[in-house]
């Protein structure tokens, strides 16, 4: 124990306890839906793009900021229907360790990858690590791609074409390259088959490991790296919402708080249905922004936190001895259980759902004021197990509802979801009754008035028994839009492409 605490005094020492992290919701400029450019147009569109990632760099860099993360689609947006419409705005991206903007010294090296060298040199004459994304083509049949790229048929481009994640070094270097292993709805992109899980090492002491929108909703890559012992993510994401059940910043509290680790999460500010960044800390949250309102659409801004280090060793040694782990801070409607919740003054009640791998117990106890809301919600207590948006899930979770009917509030997900009940109490605790000898991962997911990430609840799981426990607890009496346990079996996997 005293070898592994020196090692951390000696590394904050270093490198400091902290570092400082940015994060952009960004609304880019997007082409019109399924319409093929010439590399030419491809090019201006992403410039424009550029031209705003450098005012957010410029001053990220003004407030010490040390890394910088861009979202999915962010220079070139998703409106893409076959692999011809993305083929203009791809780049053979160069190996990790290569620094275009030292190397690329002339227009003959840069045509082509002007995307890739602008990002370079962007990051070297900022001095910031950048995370940016946007679309890597390796040629079919060379030899690079019969030894580590797709197996699929080759498409009609010559090239495999891959939804890329890039890092740059400070110095303008090519630090890490990562393609989206877990596409969704993507059909103009490859999956990739031989990739292993990438990360990338900064000169101020963090590792981080990469990850894109779907990707953490599956083991691999992201689930695999924190069971390695990577701590801090990059997360780059076009999410979609689908609220009251699963918001962007929902998912990524819950996953930050499950996995003990530092997500640095950037979404796209297009409109609310994609919305939801954030920077958290084992899942509190440092800083966040959910656009719950449908009305207001395209929304850039730029969210930044200090960022506490995680040491894995440290976490180690307190895993060893301690029993139990604490952390404070579109399906059908087939095998859904769904049951009110009385939502009068003072009212209290228990509520029991059977699933077939988890049961749930719901206890509750609502605030005592009258509510002002002029169209209160209804809420209810439902579960659910089964294939939900391209993925399997089961969930048990209260959930506010503007509609009487629950189906139409599952099933619609069309509009962002306010809270209009203040509970005073709730109690959630679900027991696994899994019999395989992988149990899965339960994430706990929560929000409150207007969708947004709190941290006034605790999360506490007992996974050494034959039939683990998980329960989560309000801490604090709160609006609530949403309260629950969403069960990932990393084994039976849908995947899309």
């Amino acid at each position: 124990m005293h070898s592994v605490l020196l090692l951390f005094t000696l590394l904050t020492s270093v490198f400091g306890r902290n570092y400082k992290a940015a994060v952009v919701e960004y609304s880019p400029n997007v082409g019109a839906l399924g319409h093929t450019v010439t590399r030419d147009q491809a090019l201006e569109l992403m410039r424009s793009n550029l031209v705003q990632y450098q005012s957010f760099v410029e001053s990220a860099k003004s407030q010490q900021v040390d890394i910088i993360v861009f979202p999915e689609y962010g220079l070139n947006g998703p409106n893409f229907n076959q692999w011809k419409d993305v083929y203009p705005y791809l780049e053979q991206l160069p190996e990790v360790g290569t620094n275009p903007c030292d190397t690329w010294t002339n227009n003959a090296t840069q045509k082509g990858r002007e995307v890739t060298f602008s990002l370079s040199c962007m990051a070297k004459s900022w001095g910031i690590w950048i995370v940016a994304n946007f679309g890597d083509k390796v040629k079919c049949n060379s030899t690079v791609s019969q030894q580590q790229e797709s197996n699929e048929e080759c498409p009609p481009t010559g090239y495999y074409q891959y939804n890329t994640q890039v890092a740059f070094g400070s110095d303008g270097t090519l630090a890490g390259k990562y393609h989206k292993m877990n596409l969704f709805y993507e059909p103009y992109f490859s999956t990739p088959v031989n990739q292993k899980p990438q990360k990338f090492t900064t000169d101020f002491g963090v590792t981080f490991g990469m990850g894109i929108c779907f990707d953490i909703m599956f083991k691999t890559p992201l689930y695999d790296l924190h069971e390695e012992g990577v701590t801090d993510f990059v997360f780059s994401s076009w999410w979609v919402n689908t609220p009251p059940v699963l918001t962007g910043t929902v998912m990524q509290q819950s996953w930050s708080k499950v996995t003990g680790s530092n997500l640095l999460a950037s979404n796209s500010g297009y409109t609310w249905h994609s919305s939801g960044s954030g920077i958290f800390n084992s899942g509190s949250t440092l800083t966040s922004w959910y656009n719950s309102n449908a009305n207001l659409q395209n929304v850039s801004k730029m969210l930044i936190s200090e960022v506490p280090r995680i040491s894995f060793f440290v976490e180690e040694v307190r895993r060893k001895v301690k029993e139990n782990e604490n952390v404070t801070s579109n399906p059908t409607m087939d095998g859904v259980v769904v049951k009110p919740v009385d939502i009068t003054p003072h009212s209290k009640g228990s509520l029991d759902i059977l699933l077939p791998t988890i049961t749930c117990r719901l206890q509750y106890q609502i605030s005592g004021s009258e509510t002002q809301e002029e169209n209160p919600n209804y809420y209810f207590f439902f579960g659910y197990s089964g294939p939900w948006n391209a993925f399997n899930v089961t969930i048990c979770s209260l959930i506010a509802c503007p509609y009487t009917n629950p189906s139409e509030c599952i099933l619609s997900a069309d509009v962002p979801v306010n809270a209009t009940a203040e509970f005073s109490s709730l109690h959630m605790k679900a027991t696994s009754t899994s019999t395989t000898d992988n149990h899965p991962v339960l994430f706990p997911v929560s929000s409150k008035d207007n969708g947004l990430t709190y941290d006034a609840w605790t999360f506490q799981k007992n996974e050494h028994s034959t039939n683990p426990i998980y329960q989560l607890t309000l801490d604090a009496p709160t609006k609530i839009v949403q309260f629950g346990l969403l069960e990932r079996n990393f084994v039976n996997s849908l995947k899309l492409t």
